[in-house]
């Protein structure tokens, strides 16, 4: 009589376990640099990881043909707005992007993309996000003490864009990208006091930036993923890829 309570028992596990996979959603935001980066390294992280939506920052034309060629068929729902510099944006989901929009997050010129995505039967909107650096020169001349100054108030100006974009928005809200700030700034406290929360909060995340193509070691956490109206299951930095970045992955459960 034990044997069909086993089988059951096993029956049980698995259905459970299942479920379990078939409850989250992954994500991924990577900054893959615009210049001075290993592509290659970079499509083989992204490739290994297998995130079912991927944000991408400083997206150049190169990479979106090599994104293409190399990963098109895997993630063949895709928005890109490649550019030379550092303003590149794009989305590419296992699954259908739906109401996709380019904009800027003022005060910024700095382009972000939103996109819903159903998710398990229920609509999400992702926000890829590439927030204003620090360094980023404001006036000629200014010091470099300056420039951090200015730009932390730009972030946090950009913050407050989003908080009213998104006030009335009913359906979650997952914002994602290089976020160019570190916990504890200006910018990401106004995000989390209008109840996003950020994935890696209490867990072990290491730094995502300096990444791997600079001397230096990543000691800064600037790249996020944040939710509102999600539960994160998890959330981690991936050690590689061949920009100065690492990206950052979360799994999330709709509420």
């Amino acid at each position: 009589m034990r044997t069909p309570w086993r089988i059951a028992l096993v029956v049980c596990l698995v259905a459970r376990a299942t479920w379990a996979a078939d409850d989250g959603f992954s994500v991924m935001a990577f900054n893959v640099l615009f210049k001075g980066a290993n592509d290659e390294e970079s499509i083989a992280a992204i490739k290994k990881q297998a995130s079912e939506l991927v944000c991408l920052t400083e997206l150049t034309p190169a990479f979106e043909s090599a994104f293409t060629k190399e990963l098109g068929a895997d993630w063949p729902h895709r928005h890109f707005v490649p550019k030379a510099g550092t303003w590149g944006v794009g989305l590419a989901s296992k699954r259908p992007l739906k109401d996709v929009k380019e904009f800027r997050v003022a005060p910024s010129r700095m382009p972000a993309l939103e996109a819903t995505i159903s998710v398990h039967g229920k609509d999400v909107r992702f926000v890829c996000l590439h927030l204003t650096p620090p360094g980023m020169a404001q006036g000629k001349g200014d010091s470099f003490a300056t420039r951090m100054a200015k730009n932390a108030d730009v972030r946090e100006r950009q913050a407050a864009t989003l908080v009213a974009r998104y006030k009335s928005t009913k359906i979650p809200v997952v914002l994602l990208g290089d976020f160019n700030e570190e916990a504890g700034g200006d910018a990401l406290d106004a995000l989390e006091s209008a109840g996003w929360v950020r994935g890696c909060a209490g867990r072990p995340c290491s730094g995502t930036f300096p990444g791997p193509v600079s001397p230096w070691p990543a000691l800064f956490i600037i790249d996020h993923v944040y939710a509102r109206g999600a539960q994160f299951l998890d959330a981690q930095t991936i050690r590689a890829g061949g920009s100065d970045h690492y990206p950052v992955t979360a799994t999330l459960k709709v509420e």
